[in-house]
């Protein structure tokens, strides 16, 4: 299948094809005699598996790791899971300093109200 059908398939846009292959993301694409690149559903299996981990957070050299163990079949269970239970503690580590800014927004809110509710008693407003 051309770029336009993949491209389809996954929801991904011609450019993105395109940089994931140029990164080494997307493996084994042909061209044709007549000089088109012939993608097979392989590369939709991939580019699926990248669209997927990079919502969930996994960088592109994290993804590139996965998917070059995961296409090759030389992933062990054992060593997929030494490698997601790392990303779960980079995710845990996440939600503890993304709850810690939050607390801080909330508490410069509440001091940034307190400190006008006091500014319009002195005012007299």
């Amino acid at each position: 299948m051309r770029i336009k059908a993949i491209c389809l398939k996954t929801g991904l846009s011609k450019d993105t094809v395109r940089f994931y292959e140029k990164l080494g993301l997307l493996t084994n694409v042909e061209k044709g005699l007549n000089g088109y690149k012939n993608y097979i559903d392989t590369h939709v299996e991939q580019l699926s598996l990248i669209k997927h981990a990079k919502g969930l957070g996994f960088t592109l050299e994290e993804i590139k790791q996965l998917a070059a163990l995961l296409f090759s079949r030389q992933l062990t269970m054992s060593e997929m899971s030494s490698f997601l239970k790392l990303k779960e503690q980079e995710i845990d580590n996440k939600i503890k300093q993304l709850y810690e800014f939050k607390v801080h927004i909330r508490e410069t809110l509440e001091g940034s109200c307190e400190y006008r509710a006091q500014l319009k008693k002195l005012s007299g407003k």
